[in-house]
């Protein structure tokens, strides 16, 4: 179990955080963490389980929700109102480490009438208020607005040596990735990646490791290609902000048109049967939620990076009451 300190410490980053956005006008919830509908999404493994229901003693499936956005969307929709949670979320098949671990903190916001720029102020705002919390001075550059912000497109050219709104084709981005010298091997050769592996592999070999480790930096644009419920012009409206490195929080404006959303529920639906080895409800009737939806904006913030930060830790197991372990009588 982490220190007394350490989780006197934790407790007063989630008050700061929970009374911010209450001041800020937001309204706390406190949605269902079981349900037995997710939104389709290929990219996570989720946790699945079963109501037994005591009548029939049928066995009715659940799933735990690897983010509230299911249920947050639904109270945007039905209340017009800008709401918040901050609350343990699920992911299966993640490693449990330094960065990551299939139980976590997520704090998550939507604000109507506003856009991804909008959300960029008042996460500069939020870290203002968090400096004092710094427990060691020198992390308190790594919070100290302004962040270093940059386009995609800066980002590639600085750290990757090319433009990527140049080569946004995947035979252009698989030759990129050559020349970036990433190891290539014959039975997994980079022409049979899909476009957006090959972009997420540029990310995470070349681009977050070089990035400035004395302070935040928020990149903005995400490509077309990305799986996001993004509204996009030339890129997806959205935001992404690192501390030393590492992706700590997201922004996006939310996509509103129900023709695109729909088809993104369909193709993630379809590609989620064919590739995940846990089969999930989905509601691929949620496109109907945005009938009548307002402009918004939402941030995605991952607290236990946060508060490994803010700490001076370098892992998230040091700032959890209890981290992950699957050894009996660990805790």
């Amino acid at each position: 179990m982490t220190d007394i300190d350490t989780l006197r410490f934790r407790a007063a980053v989630l008050q700061k955080l929970r009374s911010f956005f209450s001041e800020h006008g937001y309204t706390e919830l406190d949605t269902p963490s079981l349900t037995p509908a997710l939104i389709p999404d290929s990219g996570h493994e989720v946790f699945k389980t079963a109501y037994i229901d005591p009548w029939t003693d049928e066995d009715k499936p659940l799933y735990l929700v690897p983010s509230h956005d299911y249920f947050l969307k639904k109270a945007v929709a039905a209340t017009k109102a800008a709401v918040f949670q901050l609350s343990k979320c699920f992911v299966n098949n993640e490693t449990a480490g330094r960065l990551h671990s299939p139980e976590f903190t997520l704090l998550e916001s939507y604000t109507p009438g506003a856009s991804y720029n909008d959300t960029l102020s008042l996460m500069e705002e939020l870290f203002t208020a968090l400096l004092p919390l710094c427990r060691e001075k020198g992390n308190a550059a790594w919070f100290k607005p302004p962040f270093l912000s940059l386009s995609l497109d800066e980002t590639f050219a600085t750290y990757a040596g090319f433009s990527l709104s140049e080569n946004m084709e995947q035979e252009k981005l698989a030759e990129k990735v050559r020349q970036l010298g990433i190891a290539e091997f014959p039975d997994n050769p980079f022409d049979d990646w899909a476009i957006n592996e090959l972009f997420e592999l540029i990310m995470c070999q070349c681009i977050e490791p070089a990035l400035p480790k004395d302070k935040c930096v928020l990149i903005t644009g995400w490509p077309v290609f990305m799986p996001e419920l993004a509204k996009e012009n030339s890129w997806k409206e959205m935001w992404t902000l690192y501390i030393n490195g590492t992706v700590t929080a997201r922004s996006r404006s939310e996509e509103t048109d129900t023709h695109r959303i729909k088809s993104f529920l369909e193709r993630e639906n379809k590609m989620q049967n064919a590739t995940s080895r846990i089969k999930q409800n989905a509601d691929i009737d949620f496109w109907k939620t945005f009938q009548n939806y307002p402009d918004c904006a939402s941030i995605t913030l991952e607290v236990d990076k946060l508060i490994m930060f803010l700490d001076g830790k370098k892992s998230i197991e040091s700032v959890q009451p209890f981290p992950f372990r699957l050894k009996t009588g660990y805790y």
